[in-house]
């Protein structure tokens, strides 16, 4: 019979040292893996901000291209409208034409001009001038569908003999089929050298290119 010579309160002592030291290695564990688990969740949440930044960054960009895309698109459509007027103003009217009905106008020396202007300009569309003559285009600068009526105008002003021969003139002008209207805004007496003349003053309107016969280019 084996005598057991370790007191009670010795070995309970033991027990509790060793139970101690279990404690203390699984704490420990868990205090290393609690921090190796922070640090990992830190490089995590360093690599998910650099993601975000870089993410953000790129609907930064994206914005903005898109931006710049919508600005490029809009300066396209006004080039656009701007390449249709001067299309439409370059083949509004034909100036070789022009020059041949006036010369078929002219049948003697009763009438000479002294001052001949020719400009393009253009007129709101409304229900009544969409039936006139001109050339329909798109308004400059305006998003909108507003058209505007281009119409090519001549002012004239020169002398005749007398009325009728202004009258002639002016009858023959308008029978041309590159002349739409004529109108007389004005006419005066004047003595020149011991001759009584008529001077007056005429506003042509032209016709415009697809509305005129015998045109041959574009002016």
């Amino acid at each position: 019979m084996d005598i057991d010579l370790i007191p009670t309160d010795y070995r309970a002592h033991l027990w509790r040292l060793r139970w101690l030291k279990g404690c203390g290695t699984v704490i420990g564990g868990i205090v290393t893996a609690t921090v190796i688990i922070y640090a990992a969740l830190s490089v995590l949440e360093q690599v998910a901000s650099s993601q975000l930044d870089t993410l953000q960054q790129r609907r930064d960009i994206t914005a903005q291209q898109q931006t710049l895309i919508s600005q490029l698109s809009g300066n396209k459509e006004e080039l656009e409208r701007q390449w249709t007027l001067l299309n439409d103003l370059k083949r509004g009217t034909d100036a070789e034409g022009i020059f041949r009905a006036l010369d078929r106008a002219f049948i003697d020396d009763s009438i000479w001009f002294d001052e001949w202007e020719f400009n393009r300009r253009g007129v709101p569309v409304t229900n009544d001038t969409r039936q006139q003559h001109g050339v329909l285009i798109p308004s400059p600068g305006s998003k909108s569908n507003q058209m505007r009526l281009i119409e090519t105008h001549m002012n004239i002003r020169g002398e005749a003999l007398d009325h009728v021969a202004l009258a002639d003139f002016v009858r023959r002008l308008l029978a041309q089929p590159e002349i739409a209207d004529v109108k007389v805004r004005r006419t005066s007496r004047r003595q020149v050298r011991q001759v009584r003349i008529i001077a007056f003053d005429l506003a042509v309107l032209v016709e415009p290119l697809e509305n005129s016969r015998g045109l041959l280019g574009a002016f």
